[in-house]
C-alpha cells in the first residue's frame, strides 16, 4: 500500500509515470544520515563530555574486538542521526580533533549558549545573528568544533 502511496504522490509532484521514472534514475539513492563518527582518544573519557557537557544521551555501547566499541550518542533514545565515538586506527590517530562544524539545531542560541556554558563548555564563537538564524561555535574536548544554530532570531 505505501509504495502505491508513494507512486501516487511521486505522479502527482512530477505530473507522470515517465517523468517519475527519470526522476527516479535520476535521484541518489540516498535516504537519510545515519551517523556521524567523531575520533576520540579515550571512549569513557568522550562519553562522559558528551553526556555531561552537551546533554547527550548513549544509544549504542557494544564491545567487540580486543579494545573496540560501537559507542554512539544522540540528542535522544529514537533520535535518527546518531553520532559514532570511534577511537581510530594508528593510522588516523592525528585526526583527532580536526573535524570541525557538523551542526546541531537547537530552539534558541542564546539559551543554549548559556546552559552549556554553564556547565564548562567552551565557545569559539559567541551567538551571533546571522542570515539563516543564530549561530555559536562550540569546541569540544579534542578541539572539533560544532556548530550550534537555531532558525528563529531572538531580540537579546
Amino acid at each position: 500500500m505505501s509504495r502505491l502511496l508513494s507512486a501516487v504522490f511521486a505522479i502527482f509532484l512530477c505530473g507522470s509515470v515517465n517523468d517519475t521514472r527519470a526522476a527516479a534514475e535520476t535521484a541518489p539513492p540516498l535516504v537519510m544520515l545515519e551517523h556521524v563518527t567523531v575520533f576520540v582518544r579515550d571512549y569513557d573519557e568522550a562519553l562522559s563530555w558528551y553526556i555531561e557537557r552537551l546533554g547527550l544521551v548513549k544509544v549504542d555501547d557494544q564491545r567487540f574486538g580486543p579494545n573496540q566499541r560501537w559507542l554512539t550518542v544522540a540528542t535522544s533514545k529514537d533520535s535518527a542521526t546518531h553520532i559514532v565515538l570511534a577511537v581510530p586506527s594508528d593510522v588516523m590517530k592525528t585526526s583527532i580533533g580536526h573535524q570541525h562544524n557538523w551542526v546541531f539545531r537547537t530552539e534558541d542560541c542564546h539559551t543554549a549558549h548559556t546552559v552549556l556554558a554553564n556547565r564548562g563548555v567552551q565557545f569559539v564563537s559567541d551567538p551571533q545573528e546571522l542570515p539563516w538564524g543564530c549561530q555559536a561555535v562550540i569546541e569540544d574536548l579534542y578541539g572539533n568544533h560544532i556548530v550550534l544554530r537555531s532558525s528563529r532570531t531572538t531580540e537579546r
